[in-house]
């Protein structure tokens, strides 16, 4: 019985020996034995192809650098927001290499295969340097789609929706330029394994460049290799120049705020005694500028330096704010003759008081002596009665003086206040639309 076990498990080695061999021998020879067949369908050229294929080692091992071949069609860019300091875009990636042992002569054409063939080939490690998220679409199908040339020239597409991260210097907002870039890079090979370049001729198309906030001036390409401590590594980019669109920023800020700024100006034209008017005028418009400076920041990031936004809404809320300090002035200004005639009194009253008894004395002297000489009390009253018009005509005098001084700051105002702030229009957009003879034109910005 143990002599049967063991002849049993002696003839089993045997089988699995022998089949092993054959299994490597038909592994060794698939190439031969596919190549006796006819090659009359595609799936016979893929199979006798992909026999020996090895999709872990790069084509021209210890040879050339793999030239990888890019070109890229901009479907659509989406939002550009500040806040996140990010873009969307949706592309067509087209890479284009090749392996010579994929080359064939059965046919003079290039062959289109199912993308599937994709995880037995080898392909480029491509990824975004500033990508945030991205995904591929399968909406009916996987979009994408590879192509084999008699040469050996791998075509791969596949579409691409892109996050990607955009760094924006956002001193001349809303009066600015940004660059948003896509880079590629490759992860795993140096430049000694694979090199990234753009295709000669128009290597970035556009389609869809329509955008809500910005005008595309400018598409660039350019190489931008990586040295990293494990090595070189090769790189690619693709540059946006972007010009902001200021209409929307026109209607919304300013032109709203120039309009508070010329109504706070009505105040100059309001009489000093219709003090509420003035003031709930001078209130409202400092309120309403205040508002709309708050709202000109909730959609922007928070950053450390002063943007050109800022500094407008800054100046304007400055403006409205002098209107109402300046109505406080004349204000002042206007009653301050009560003031000073009370504190005249207040004084005259402390340091002339035996003046004041000397002077009553002679008066009633003077009384007396018109008694006895018959002028009678009709004298001494047209007396009290001119040194009681002295009196008001110097109250009156000293009412008018402040009165026109009051009135002069009011008069200065209506021209000063309109003049000051042209000149800083003249200063703001002319600073800031300088680079419009570099970059773009003003109408690019409506």
């Amino acid at each position: 019985m143990g002599l049967n076990h063991g002849a049993a498990f002696t003839l089993f080695s045997c089988l699995l020996f022998h089949l092993g061999r054959i299994g490597h021998c038909e592994e060794k020879n698939c190439a031969v034995d596919i190549s006796k067949r006819k090659q009359d369908t595609p799936s016979d050229l893929l199979d006798s192809m992909l026999c020996d294929y090895d999709h872990r080692i790069r084509p021209n091992f210890e040879g050339e650098p793999v030239i990888v071949t890019c070109e890229m069609f901009v479907k659509s860019i989406g939002s550009i927001e500040e806040r996140t300091m990010d873009y969307s875009v949706n592309i067509f990636l087209r890479q284009k290499w090749n392996d010579p042992r994929l080359a064939f002569t059965k046919y003079n054409h290039t062959i289109a295969v199912d993308v599937s063939l994709l995880k037995q080939l080898w392909q480029p490690d491509l990824f975004f340097v500033n990508e945030k998220s991205a995904k591929f679409h399968s909406v009916t199908v996987d979009n994408k789609f590879l192509r084999i040339s008699p040469n050996g020239d791998i075509l791969y597409s596949s579409r691409l929706t892109l996050q990607l991260a955009c760094e924006m210097n956002l001193e001349k907002f809303p009066l600015d330029y940004q660059r948003c870039d896509i880079q590629m890079e490759s992860y795993g090979f140096t430049t000694e394994n694979l090199i990234l370049q753009w295709k000669e001729d128009n290597p970035v198309q556009l389609g869809n460049s329509e955008l809500s906030k910005f005008n595309i001036i400018g598409v660039d390409t350019i190489d931008c290799p990586q040295n990293y401590t494990t090595g070189t590594y090769t790189c690619i980019a693709v540059q946006f120049h972007l010009q902001r669109k200021i209409g929307y920023y026109l209607i919304q800020l300013y032109i709203p705020s120039i309009l508070i700024v010329i109504i706070s100006w009505i105040s100059f034209w309001i009489t000093m005694e219709s003090a509420p008017a003035r003031t709930a005028l001078g209130i409202t418009t400092v309120l309403t500028m205040t508002t709309q400076s708050t709202s000109s920041r909730a959609s922007m990031p928070e950053v450390s330096y002063i943007r050109s936004i800022d500094i407008w809404m800054a100046v304007c809320q400055m403006f409205v704010f002098a209107a109402l300090l300046e109505f406080a002035a004349v204000n002042f200004l206007g009653r301050q003759d009560k003031h000073l005639l009370r504190s005249l009194k207040i004084r005259r009253n402390k340091t002339n008081a035996k003046a004041d008894e000397a002077e009553t004395q002679a008066a009633e002297k003077y009384k007396k002596l018109a008694g006895q000489y018959g002028m009678g009390s009709a004298s001494s009253k047209v007396l009290e009665n001119d040194h009681a018009k002295a009196a008001k005509n110097k109250k009156k005098d000293i009412a008018a003086v402040f009165l026109s001084r009051a009135k002069w700051i009011d008069m200065i105002s209506r021209f000063a206040f309109p003049i000051a702030f042209l000149v800083f229009n003249v200063l703001y957009w002319g600073t800031y639309l300088a680079t419009f003879d570099e970059r773009g034109s003003p109408g690019d910005m409506l």
